[in-house]
């Protein structure tokens, strides 16, 4: 996923986020409250997903998160000093494909603690800076990690999220940097709301969601955009947060978007979409809608899907 927030520091390479998706295919609506993730017995596996994670927990800074490199200076070099960054975003990915993938449950614990020890980094300090998606995702790892959200890291991430919403039903960002806030945006913030609160989301913050559908069906990233035309990567966000918040219609529409984007070896391609265009086919955008498919019971297209990845 690309990463479901615009970070404050420079994009972070497309592929590396494809990892969580074909690892895990990033799953927020199957994976049960609590997950248990035990380590894997041996250290050899047969089994892709053991396999995935621990190359995963192999990448990790000091056991616990995820970084990222950026060449600031342009001499193609990466000074570990000064040119290489936490990347809480991927950190709290990489919580969700273990707990998915049932692996790696200690790596999932460090970094769940990590990114509890580190909400302000991630998320803004709730007072000046308070950023929409950081805040979702933290709910949706909170609530599968078995840790509150009403008291993670010290902070009430359900208040904080849920006081970013606007009248018009969008969740925006409060940040001197602009609002980022985006497609993805809204769909965790429905996805979280539904997983972490008795009432699940606010009708108007489905009603704007589901304005934001394109007349192809799917959804793009960029909100109130116009000309629109549908993404996967973002489609196949939106249309669990569609399911969950019981906007069958809208889903339905959705998921046939999602079906005629399919080709016939069983991948997903996103055109136009990242930087640059990624316009053939990747396993993120792949993974990402093999498992709204799975979820939403298109196990024929899910399962071709998951044979290409």
């Amino acid at each position: 996923m690309s990463d479901t927030t615009v970070s404050r520091t420079p994009s972070r390479p497309y592929g590396r986020l494809a990892l969580a998706a074909l690892l895990a295919m990033l799953t927020l609506l199957l994976i049960p409250t609590a997950a248990g993730a035990a380590p894997p017995t041996s250290p050899l596996t047969t089994d892709p997903a053991d396999a995935g994670a621990g190359w995963l927990t192999g990448e990790f800074t000091d056991g616990d998160h995820l970084s990222t490199e950026f060449d600031l200076n342009g001499d193609g070099t990466i000074d570990p000093l000064t040119e290489v960054f936490p990347d809480y975003g991927l950190t709290a990915d990489a919580v969700l494909a273990f707990a998915a993938a049932g692996s790696a449950g200690d790596a999932a614990e460090a970094a769940t603690d990590y990114l509890a020890a580190n909400v302000a980094g991630y998320a803004g300090d709730g007072i000046t800076e308070s950023y929409a998606g950081s805040l979702a995702k933290l709910v949706i790892v909170a609530d599968v990690m078995g840790r509150d959200p009403l008291d993670f890291g010290g902070r009430d991430l359900i208040a904080e999220l849920t006081a970013r919403e606007q009248t018009s039903g969008r969740f925006a960002d409060l940040s001197a940097f602009g609002d980022y806030s985006n497609g993805f945006t809204q769909s965790l913030a429905v996805i979280a709301l539904d997983r972490a609160t008795a009432n699940g989301a606010s009708t108007a913050a489905v009603d704007y969601l589901v304005a934001q559908q394109c007349a192809d069906g799917g959804f793009n990233s960029v909100l109130e955009v116009s000309p629109c035309a549908g993404e996967v990567d973002t489609s196949a966000f939106a249309v669990q947060a569609l399911d969950v918040a019981g906007r069958d219609a809208a889903r339905d529409t959705t998921t046939g978007f999602l079906l005629g984007q399919q080709a016939a070896d069983g991948s997903f391609a996103a055109p136009g979409f990242g930087t640059p265009p990624v316009t053939t086919a990747n396993s993120n955008s792949t993974g990402l809608a093999a498992q709204a498919l799975s979820v939403l019971g298109e196990s024929e297209a899910a399962g071709s899907a998951v044979s290409w990845l």
